[in-house]
Formats: C-alpha cells, structure tokens, sequence
C-alpha cells in the first residue's frame, strides 16, 4: 500500500470518495470484533491481519498494536474451545482436573502440557522423573500407531517450547487424527488439551507484543493487551481499537464470552508479529 488513500465509489452519485488508509483500518477492526462474536474466526483473523498491514504501511504504532492485541484474541479464545472440550468428562479425574486449571489460569501463565506415559496413563510435562524426559510407549517393528501417535506429540511439544506455533499445531493436529481414527477417547482429549496449550501460548505472544509496541503517550492501548495476559483463559478478552482520542483509546467489552466446541478448528493464525525494536515471534 503506498498511499494513505483508496478510492470508492458511492452508489448514488458513482463520484470516487477518499478516505484514509487509517479509517479503513479502523474499521476492519470493527468487522473483526463482530466477526469474533459470530465466533468466525477465520473472517475475524483476516480482518485483524488486514488492519495490521495498513497500520504497519502508515507506521500507526497505537493502530499497530490494537490489531496485535484483537488477534491475539482469536488464539485466545480457540485454547478455551480446545480445553472446554466435553470429551473430558468421561476419563480419569487427573486429566479432567488438569484441563479445567487450564481454564482457570491467566494468560501470561504457563499452561500444562500432556505426554504418554505407559500403558496409556497421562502424564503432565514438568512432572516426569528422570530429567523431566518424557517416557514413551516401547518401540515395535513396525511401529504401533499409538507409538506414531505420540513421537508425533514429542515433536509438537519441542516446537511449542521453541514458540513455533504452527509446526506445533501441525504436528498435534497429525496426532490427533490418529487418536480418531484408532478411537483412542483419552489420547484424543489429551491431544485436544495440547492444542489449546498451544493456542493459549499463542495468545500470550500477541498480547506481550501488543503492550511493548505501543506507543508511550498511549497508555491504554498498552493497559488493555495487560488486562487480558492478566485474565484467566476463560475470561472474555478485551477488544481495543484506536479512537479519535489517541491517548485514551476505546475499548470494547465482549458481549459473550469465549464457548466450548467439539470441533478441531484450522491451525493457529501464522502471522508473525515483529515489534519497533523488538524480535520476531515465531507465530
């Protein structure tokens, strides 16, 4: 985009109407948050990257942030569908419990992670003897499914601690229908569970870099992507988008807040946010 105008056209008079790049961002902004309430989270992601992109080509660091902020929602609120998942209710208290103090936690904490242990029992990252290294189901030639099943979660759990969201994603999407398919009921609750681990990370990596991008005279936009790393998961996020007045800004209460589905959604959003003088993250 290299100018701070588009044209359009009004349907009355068919005269091209000018309006600014910023306008128009803020306004994807808006789309996006109604979006989100619709729970469309692909319309809202490419609405929230849309802004993002006009902000960044007319260096509004307040807009800049804002939009960082909103698509950290999106990830927000998908690690509450994938932790919400009520195919939890029919197993071991251990992993049902694990789940729900997921939920409970804020944002900027950190959440907790399944493994396979043996002869099927759940195990919780961080929890494991012998160096915290995770103890996998014994080889077989050719390789068991479930064997399959769970490299593939080691290797999804390497990316998450690398902040490699998507290959993380992919990699415990590939595990997942494997459990599906196998009718493996717990794994695919633990699997489901991972995903929203890593969409809760996700959301955290957008909200730090929301409030380290914007702007010193702006201190709400900063106080807001706060607030929500300061939530638990299962609070509704807030929506923060830029206003007239600078300084303040405007914050938008969600009317809902986030709900449980069954479903799998698409991989996290991909975008990688890279902030004034701050490092990319690997999103």
């Amino acid at each position: 985009m290299s100018t701070e105008t588009t044209s359009q056209f009004s349907d009355d008079s068919k005269a091209p109407l000018e309006i600014s790049a910023k306008d128009i961002a803020d306004q994807l902004l808006n789309q996006g948050f109604q979006q989100l309430e619709k729970y469309d989270f692909e319309a809202a992601l490419k609405s929230g990257q849309a802004a993002l992109a006009i902000y960044r080509d007319i260096s509004d660091y307040l807009g800049e942030a804002c939009a960082l902020n909103n698509i950290g929602n999106l990830s927000h609120y998908q690690a509450v569908q994938f932790y919400s998942e009520e195919i939890f209710q029919e197993f071991e208290i251990k992993a049902k419990e694990t789940t729900k103090s997921n939920l409970e936690k804020t944002v900027n904490s950190e959440p907790n992670w399944f493994i396979p242990g043996l002869q099927g029992h759940i195990l919780i990252y961080g929890e494991v003897p012998d160096g915290n290294q995770p103890i996998q189901p014994p080889p077989t030639d050719p390789p068991s499914v479930k064997y399959v099943a769970a490299r593939l979660l080691e290797q999804s759990r390497k990316h998450y601690e690398k902040k490699e969201f998507q290959a993380a994603s992919q990699f415990c999407q590939e595990a997942l229908t494997i459990y599906q398919e196998i009718g493996d009921r717990l794994w695919e609750a633990c699997a489901l569970n991972n995903l929203g681990s890593i969409y809760h990370s996700q959301a955290e990596a957008f909200y730090s870099q929301a409030m380290n991008i914007c702007p010193k005279d702006a201190p709400a936009g900063a106080e807001e992507s706060k607030r929500n790393l300061e939530e638990s998961v299962q609070s509704p996020p807030g929506w923060f988008i830029p206003s007239t007045d600078t300084i303040k800004g405007t914050r938008i209460k969600m009317s809902r807040g986030p709900r449980p589905f069954k479903k799998p959604n698409t991989d996290p959003p991909s975008h990688t946010p890279v902030g004034q003088n701050n490092k990319s993250i690997n999103l």
